[in-house]
């Protein structure tokens, strides 16, 4: 890192208070230790130093004492891999004769210059205003060393001293320091803001003090792979063959979705307003942030779809209307005139479902290559918020609207899979028999309505992006909407009701093995941080055709299918995850890793037939992952799956246009389908991966480690 130490030492700022009640800050002759001796006129001065050897920021106080014999000591040591961003606030005094202190004001004064409108005085003074640099600090905090407030999550209004105090005091001279901070960097522990404000001295000219403020921003910026960088820089260049409009290279906008309904306490707009603005405004790095805040089902699947870049009749907006109620122009409401292709970033405040919709509009409802162009990130404001969780365990963080919200802001990124299942949709309709006369001066119709049937089957197709239930975890996960109120824990509540009342489905369960070579070759790809651009090749035939057998072989692939068929079992669970975690406490494919492309199938299979002992054991690993070591649990690597129920009749299917309780009979005979928390038709399904088709805010474990180790 080039960062500019020599012009940082000349750029002298005020020690802030925080560091005099560390009692860190070396005393000269003459000042005492409180925090007020920063405001007087024997003030102390502090510079910033990059240390390259350990990756740090430290904050060195200015000793420069009349005997030549210059001591450095480092009052504070900043890691760049939680700053976020650095801004520099000028504030100008209106009465600036207010703002001189006494001893400089009592310096003696030289004749004023007819050409100076400020007269001429021994010392600096600060006349005209006031310069703050701000560092943006989100760093790891030890849940040991948080008060029980803290743990709660109760907050304080208490004065900045204070609430800069309870931060551990930093001891660089320990042997041990940089080998500690490092271990705590792996550690999944909460981020707090810890901003850092800096008083700037009085310069006459602010050039060194901004070099200094872009070398902290381009420290905090996010630092991308080069085969991610060039990847990124061809997709700008070759935007969708739809847009009208594009924005410059220097212009970086993100979309925000919010869904105000989500979670039992359905506080996203809360949450987007006290951490999520704020933080990304914090980077200097977005342009613009138009907010979108759903009012109804399906409403974010409709704001994906295509459009021109222009206004419409429909919705009038102005693009200066609707600015930030505060004095920053940043974030503004979506004026919804322009295309899903106009962004670099799509951030969604919500559940799963919500980030369902925004998915299967992009994938289902358009093909021109929008999605390739975004970067997207999703702060978990649902019941679940299985891939915020799946997200922030990849990144070695602890989930949470702050630490979701850094690793937006840090720009960072990973390639996830995603997979195309097919279900059978069959829709009953009568048939109507008319029979018409026609004469020379009237027309009779008449409708025979006792006429058969007609039935119509369809194939639907969802694009998924966490996991596919079956049998027990699926009739948790919609029974328990009753009892939507009581959030994450009403899985818990209705499994005990499930495991009392156990069931098991009969079905046959085919599926694709994913080979060694096959999964080295994910892994690869996985390394290089890439999209697949390609077309994904489609690995399953038509879910009204039969599965191949061994002997035939698939266009698009090199070998011979070795579909592996399980008849007539019994279900009693059945989860496919393409992450780790499905919710927030609940890790029930550990070994997963993103992008792998290799779909993870969880299975608990009679006969002999399961105990309800054996299923609540099985039930109570999921948080920790333990559940794997259980005998009767069968976790199996494939690419691709079709379920078939026994009972799956034409009669017995689900049918959206039927009655409530007609479907839950439905259910209860085949089973329900429920695609990342979604509930789809009921019946036969079939599913299978597509390898690396997004690209999502997060840390590779590989850029964690590497940064870590630096440090």
């Amino acid at each position: 890192m080039d960062f500019p130490n020599e012009i940082a030492r000349q750029v002298k700022l005020e020690i802030p208070a925080s560091y005099y009640y560390w009692n860190v800050v070396r005393q000269p002759l003459g000042t005492t230790t409180t925090a007020s001796s920063s405001s007087s006129s024997s003030s102390l001065f502090c510079f910033l130093q990059y240390n390259a050897t350990h990756h740090v920021l430290e904050v060195i106080q200015d000793n420069e004492p009349d005997d030549g014999n210059v001591t450095a000591t480092i009052l504070d040591v900043l890691d760049p891999e939680d700053m976020i961003g650095a801004k520099l606030v000028l504030e100008a005094l209106l009465e600036a004769s207010d703002s001189i202190p006494a001893a400089a004001a009592a310096a003696p004064t030289t004749t004023r210059n007819n050409n100076d409108n400020e007269p001429l005085t021994s010392t600096l003074v600060n006349r005209q205003g006031k310069a703050t640099l701000t560092l943006f600090v989100y760093p790891k905090r030890n849940p040991k060393q948080m008060s029980w407030m803290e743990w709660c999550g109760w907050t304080t209004t208490s004065s900045s001293l204070s609430s800069s105090s309870r931060q551990p005091r930093p001891n660089p001279a320990a042997p041990s320091y940089y080998q500690d901070k490092a271990m705590a960097a792996t550690q999944k522990w909460p981020r707090q803001a810890h901003d850092r404000s800096f008083v700037v001295a009085p310069v006459e000219d602010l050039q060194q003090v901004q070099t200094l403020l872009k070398a902290l921003q381009k420290l905090a910026a996010p630092h991308r792979q080069p085969q991610q960088q060039q990847q990124q820089q061809q997709q700008q260049q070759q935007p969708p063959a739809t847009a009208t409009a594009t924005t410059t290279a220097t212009t970086t906008s993100y979309l925000v979705i919010i869904n105000p309904f989500s979670g039992p306490n359905r506080n996203g707009k809360a949450i987007f307003d006290q951490h999520v603005r704020p933080m990304l405004e914090q980077t200097g790095r977005i342009d613009h942030i138009h907010v979108c805040v759903t009012t109804h089902v399906g409403h974010a699947r409709e704001r994906m779809a295509p459009r021109s870049m222009k206004k419409n009749n429909d919705n009038p907006k102005k693009d200066d209307e609707n600015d930030d109620k505060e004095s920053s122009n940043i974030t503004r409401d979506d004026p919804g005139c322009y295309d899903v292709s106009y962004y670099q970033g799509l951030i969604v405040l919500g559940g799963d479902g919500i980030f369902h919709e925004v998915l299967n509009g992009i994938f289902l409802d358009r093909n021109d290559g929008a999605s390739f162009k975004l970067t997207y990130g999703i702060v978990g404001c649902g019941t679940s918020n299985g891939l915020a969780t799946s997200l922030t365990h990849a990144s070695h963080e602890l989930y949470g609207p702050i630490t979701e919200t850094f690793l937006i802001c840090k720009g960072q990124s990973i390639v996830l899979d995603l997979s195309h299942y097919e279900t059978l949709s069959t829709t009953t309709v009568p048939t109507t028999t008319t029979t018409t006369t026609t004469t020379a001066t009237s027309t009779t119709t008449t409708n025979n309505n006792t006429a058969p049937t007609t039935t119509t089957t369809t194939t639907k197709s969802y694009i998924s992006f966490l996991t596919y239930a079956y049998a027990m975890i699926a009739d948790i996960d919609i029974e328990s909407e009753v009892m939507r109120w009581l959030g994450e824990l009403r899985n818990d509540v209705w499994a005990v009701v499930r495991i009392l009342f156990l069931r098991s489905y009969p079905a046959t369960l085919s599926y694709l093995p994913a080979t060694a070579t096959a999964a080295n070759k994910k892994n690869t790809n996985f390394t290089t941080n890439t999209i697949n651009t390609n077309p994904p090749p489609r690995l399953v035939p038509p879910l009204t055709e039969p599965l191949p057998t061994s002997n035939d072989k698939d266009a698009n692939m090199d070998t011979q299918n070795h579909w592996i068929v399980l008849p007539d079992i019994d279900i009693y669970l059945l989860w496919i995850s393409q992450v780790t975690h499905a919710a927030m406490h609940t890790c029930q494919a550990p070994n997963v890793i993103p992008g792998q492309g290799v779909l993870e199938l969880f299975l608990v299979r009679g006969p002999p037939a399961v105990s309800r002992w054996r299923m609540a054991c099985i039930l109570l690993g999921l948080e920790g992952g333990t559940h794997v070591t259980s005998p009767r649990v069968e976790m199996i690597q494939c690419t691709a799956f079709r379920l078939e129920p026994k009972a799956a009749t034409a009669a017995a299917v689900t049918n959206h246009n039927s009655s409530a309780a007609a479907a839950a009979a439905a259910a209860s005979k085949v089973g329900r389908n429920v695609v990342d928390g979604e509930l789809v038709e009921a019946g036969p399904i079939q599913g299978y991966v597509w390898p690396r088709q997004i690209r999502v805010f997060a840390r590779s474990s590989s850029s964690s480690s590497s940064s870590s180790s630096t440090s």
